[in-house]
């Protein structure tokens, strides 16, 4: 069993004894821990301990980490998105030209010119390199 999937058994059976109030949050924690939204831990088992906690005193204390936890999680996400939306960007931005052959005999050619490459980049590595970032702010609009 990995690392990641140990620590979230733990962090179930923490989940289990929390009151019911606070199930949502420590399973909304457990989840973002688990996209690796938060990579830390510790961070994870000190939010998931205090939501836990039934003592009056911790509640607040709860509360205000809870709400630091996610935001700078979510930060961070929306932060690697528009690194990710950048880079596709620069890559779609690029200057490029095409040219053709006449197409009139075995070998005719299309060249493809793309920023400081030629010949040497094909269409299918060039794709490939896309493909992802494509896939995911395609899916990221329709949803």
């Amino acid at each position: 069993m990995t690392e990641i999937k140990s620590n979230i058994l733990i962090l179930n059976t923490l989940k289990k004894h929390a009151p019911a109030a606070n199930r949502g949050r420590i399973q909304l924690v457990i989840d973002m821990y688990k996209n690796r939204s938060i990579k830390n831990i510790k961070t994870v088992l000190n939010t998931v301990n205090l939501l836990s906690s039934t003592h009056k005193s911790q509640q607040q204390k709860a509360q205000n980490t809870y709400g630091k936890t996610v935001s700078k999680a979510l930060n961070d996400s929306h932060k690697a998105a528009n690194n990710e939306i950048a880079k596709f960007k620069k890559l779609v931005e690029t200057p490029h030209t095409v040219k053709t052959g006449t197409h009139t005999g075995a070998k005719s050619h299309i060249d493809f010119m793309i920023g400081h490459h030629e010949k040497d980049t094909s269409v299918s590595s060039l794709l490939n390199s896309l493909r992802s970032s494509m896939y995911n702010e395609l899916k990221k609009n329709i949803n």
